[in-house]
């Protein structure tokens, strides 16, 4: 795991209609910082988000100068997400 500035991290569309974080993230990673690391591939343009946009996006609201990061090479398998909550954040997740 790395620790890296979130506003270096490359993030792609969102499954989210609208991945926006709530007032409520942002106070929560303000306050805890980034509970559950954001996933993400090293690829030859940067580091790009897979899981934890919302985090991501949440974490430079908030001024965090670094989050945890489990980056993964290209040639890794694909991480498949617990759906767990992170940060007890689940919103506008699109249907299937």
């Amino acid at each position: 795991m790395e620790q890296i500035d979130p506003s270096l991290l490359l993030l792609d569309r969102n499954v989210r209609r609208d991945a926006a974080p709530d007032k409520t993230l942002v106070e929560s990673v303000r306050d805890l910082g980034v509970l559950v690391p954001i996933v993400a591939v090293r690829t030859e343009g940067g580091i790009r988000v897979r899981y934890g946009h919302r985090r991501t996006h949440a974490a430079i609201q908030a001024g965090q100068a670094t989050v945890p990061v489990w980056v993964f090479d290209t040639t890794t398998p694909t991480v498949t997400p617990t759906g767990s909550s992170p940060n007890g954040q689940r919103t506008n997740t699109a249907p299937p």
